[in-house]
C-alpha cells in the first residue's frame, strides 16, 4: 500500500474527522506510525518536529479554513509522488489547524498572514516566509 493511499484510509474511519481537535490527533497518530518512512531532514524542514510534539489543547482553532465534511473527498484527488510530498501535506494540514489568521495582508505577496503559534503580536506568511510584528 502506498503511503498516501494508508493516510487516506485512516481518514476514511469518519470518526477521525469528528472535529478538529481529533483530526489533529489523528493526523499526528498516524504519522508517528509511519516516521521511519521519512528522514529526519523532510520531517525538519516541514516542522514536523514541532507539529507533533505540539500540545494541543491552547492552539486548536475554532474555525480553520478545513471542512472536516469534505476534507476527505478534498484530499483523495490529491496524488504526492514523494514522501517529501506527502509530509509537506501532513504540515500543511496540521498548521492550518493551529493557525489563527490575523486579517492582515502580505506586503510581499498579499497571501493572509498568520499570527505565529505562540506570539499574538508576530505574524508571517506561510506562502513566502515573509515576517512582521503586528504594529509595523
Amino acid at each position: 500500500m502506498k503511503l498516501w493511499d494508508s493516510f487516506l484510509e485512516m481518514l476514511s474511519d469518519r470518526n477521525n474527522l469528528f472535529d478538529y481537535r481529533t483530526y489533529y490527533s489523528a493526523t499526528v497518530q498516524w504519522f508517528k506510525e509511519h516516521i521511519y518512512c521519512f528522514t529526519p531532514e523532510i520531517i525538519s524542514i516541514n516542522n514536523l518536529d514541532f507539529l507533533l510534539s505540539l500540545d494541543i489543547d491552547g492552539y486548536i482553532t475554532e474555525s480553520p479554513d478545513i471542512q472536516l465534511e469534505t476534507e476527505y473527498e478534498r484530499l483523495k484527488k490529491l496524488n504526492p509522488s514523494s514522501k517529501h510530498t506527502v509530509a509537506m501535506l501532513i504540515a500543511d494540514i496540521l498548521r492550518e489547524m493551529i493557525s489563527i489568521k490575523s486579517g492582515t495582508d502580505c506586503p510581499v505577496c498579499g497571501n493572509e498572514m498568520i499570527y505565529a503559534v505562540d506570539n499574538r503580536n508576530f505574524l508571517s506568511c506561510d506562502i513566502c516566509g515573509y515576517c512582521m510584528a503586528e504594529n509595523t
